[in-house]
């Protein structure tokens, strides 16, 4: 999971990919199209932060560090956006 994380990672951090929209606490009733760039820039850094915890969680598991506090809290996020991962 690491090593694909840091790709997904650095992909969208080059290139965006998609407006992370569902970190919106309330679905949207306008097209993503139609947020400002300042909206969109905070959605991306959310995601960025999101994928970075989950990042840390799998890579203390991998060093043995899996009683850690980031663990539990990056797990939940992975399960939480799992789906979103394959954007």
């Amino acid at each position: 999971m690491v090593p694909r994380l840091d790709d997904y990672i650095e992909k969208f951090a080059l290139e965006g990919v998609a407006t992370p929209t569902w970190l919106l606490s309330k679905p949207m009733s306008k097209d993503a199209a139609e947020l400002s760039d300042q909206e969109i820039e905070l959605l991306r850094e959310e995601w960025l932060g999101v994928l970075k915890a989950i990042q840390l969680a799998f890579q203390n598991v991998l060093e043995g560090n899996s009683k850690s506090p980031a663990v539990q809290s990056g797990l939940d996020l992975f399960a939480k956006y799992y789906i979103h991962l394959w954007d």
